[in-house]
């Protein structure tokens, strides 16, 4: 798993490194990772694990990284990264519920309280 070794050697040996890339430390980025595989929203394929589809997409949300820059760092085509980057987003999507609050329509009382 060569593919692997750009995390493990890279990424997952540091949680400074690990915050740099991910904007998240190694013990939030697994439990993230977890979250996703224990709903069944993501899963391990026969070529990329769940850590993987999750790493391009933090890399690729968090930088603005382009998808052909994501391929050449874990050494997969740009449509793989496309691919994997659309079933984090989705998945993402399916725990909006629980993780996005919609604005409140309720102004601040230190607004309210502001004479200018």
């Amino acid at each position: 798993m060569i593919r692997l070794e750009y995390l493990e050697n890279k990424i997952w040996k540091n949680d400074v490194t690990c915050v740099n890339i991910f904007k998240l430390n190694k013990a939030s980025f697994f439990h993230f990772c977890k979250l996703f595989r224990d709903r069944g929203l993501l899963q391990d394929t026969i070529h990329m694990c769940v850590e993987q589809h999750i790493a391009m997409f933090l890399n690729i949300v968090g930088h603005n990284i382009r998808n052909r820059l994501i391929g050449t760092n874990y050494d997969r085509s740009g449509e793989t990264v496309s691919r994997y980057f659309n079933k984090v987003l989705h998945a993402i999507g399916e725990l909006r519920n629980e993780f996005i609050r919609p604005p409140s329509s309720s102004t601040p009382t230190k607004i309210v309280r502001n004479p200018r």
